[in-house]
């Protein structure tokens, strides 16, 4: 198996770090940014080469790891040098599997996944789905891939637009909370760097314990909210301003984006 990446960015140096750390020797990547491969090169011995078609010759397993916009015109340059052998794998978010299919004659094998930003530390989650012309063994080689970076699942293509706004945007979410409690501590007169420590210790603390023992969000949160204690004064007020509407009608927007990307192509 021969993996080459077309995008340098930052999803694409979580996949060369996560595959060299995981014994993949050679891993190929193409990118218009020149000073970005230098360093991808530098940093993990990447195999740079000048082109998507000489990366498209050198390997059999292609990683689109571009934007959006951008698939397209990879697929315009590379369609007449794929063959039979290929297996590609888009990360592009709402590039559904159809589109890659109708932009290469033949029968190509797609497989879809959407990982999220954690992976740059091997702690994300990838979701997983097959083409139509994809068989178990091509979608065993996605997910031994994307299980250098985390966790995988398998859904249905249909579910993709769900698995984008939950997983694929999620971590912003958390990002968002943890900043504000980091702003509420710093202006309540904590110093900007404790404030840093115990937010991001929290998150990451309420994370594992999701984790580890499998106990639903709602009965954890329960166990931290005493009658009358300071959680439940601060619940009061998420309720009283409707915290969770707000929450879900964010959500749901972030779904219907994702339908409206993949809509457009």
């Amino acid at each position: 198996m021969k993996i080459g990446i077309i995008g340098a960015g930052n999803m694409a140096e979580a996949l060369i770090n996560g595959l060299k750390s995981s014994g993949v020797k050679d891993v190929f990547i193409s990118d218009i940014n020149k000073s970005r491969l230098l360093l991808l090169k530098k940093k993990y011995n990447a195999l740079c080469v000048s082109s998507n078609i000489e990366l498209v010759k050198k390997t059999n397993v292609i990683i689109l790891a571009v934007k959006p916009h951008d698939v397209g015109t990879v697929l315009g340059q590379v369609r007449d040098f794929l063959t039979t052998r290929h297996l590609i794998i888009s990360i592009a978010a709402g590039i559904k599997t159809g589109y890659i299919e109708k932009m290469i004659s033949g029968r190509p094998v797609v497989i879809r996944v959407m990982p999220n930003t954690p992976a740059l530390i091997s702690k994300g989650i990838s979701a997983v789905c097959a083409g139509r012309f994809a068989l178990s063994r091509h979608k065993k080689i996605a997910i031994e891939i994307f299980s250098c970076v985390g966790n995988v699942i398998e859904v249905k293509e249909a579910m993709m637009d769900l698995v984008t706004a939950v997983s694929g945007s999620g971590p912003a979410y958390f990002f968002f909370l943890t900043e504000t409690l980091m702003n509420v501590a710093v202006k309540a007169g904590l110093n900007k760097e404790l404030a840093r420590q115990l937010a991001a210790q929290t998150a990451l603390g309420a994370a594992a314990l999701m984790v580890c023992t499998k106990q639903q969000p709602y009965l954890l949160r329960q166990k931290v909210t005493s009658k009358a204690g300071t959680t439940q004064a601060a619940f009061d007020v998420f309720e009283k301003y409707g915290l969770e509407k707000i929450l879900k009608k964010g959500i749901n927007a972030a779904i219907k984006r994702s339908r409206g990307l993949s809509c457009s192509y």
